[in-house]
């Protein structure tokens, strides 16, 4: 039977710093989460810095240090790794792709979903403002995978608002 880990953590604005976090968690449990899935949170690569901080981290998918990185705590912890959301290049300079990338127990890049649902509301606090289109592309896919015989989708955040998408999965 395969077991689902929600790995909690908080992020910080240094990637480095993240990817040390999670190492560390996950040495603590390696042997319960070695054959299962292991899903990180929204942002868990970086939060909390300037709203320009994901601009410093995107890269394409395949390629750069942290996807690289992920690939090998795939690999070294033998799980599938659901790498919550990061910023991935996308088709207009001033936005990024938020997007879930999974990682399978040899390190290979298994599936990547795009967030389909971006948060652009007018709440009463502080901030006024939510306006995630501002700087992310909306996707336009789902997104499955399969462990054995358990399909498993994928939602970002505010994309579980939205029955029929995780309905349909």
């Amino acid at each position: 039977m395969v077991k689902v880990f929600n790995l909690q953590m908080t992020s910080a604005p240094n990637v480095e710093e993240n990817i040390s976090t999670v190492q560390s968690l996950l040495n603590e449990r390696a042997d319960e989460v070695s054959g299962n899935i292991v899903v990180l949170p929204e942002c868990f690569a970086y939060f909390g810095g300037k709203e320009s901080g994901s601009f410093d981290i995107v890269q394409p998918i395949g390629a750069g240090q942290l996807q690289a990185d992920l690939a090998n705590i795939a690999r070294k912890f033998k799980i599938y790794l659901v790498a919550g959301s990061m910023p991935i290049t996308g088709n207009d300079s001033k936005k990024f792709k938020n997007v879930c990338l999974v990682f399978g127990p040899t390190g290979e890049l298994v599936l990547d979903y795009q967030k389909i649902h971006l948060f652009d509301v007018t709440v009463a606090d502080g901030t006024k403002n939510y306006r995630e289109s501002d700087t992310a592309e909306a996707g336009d896919r789902l997104a499955i995978f399969k462990v054995g015989e358990l399909n498993v989708g994928i939602a970002i955040c505010y994309d579980l608002r939205f029955l029929a998408l995780v309905s349909n999965t």
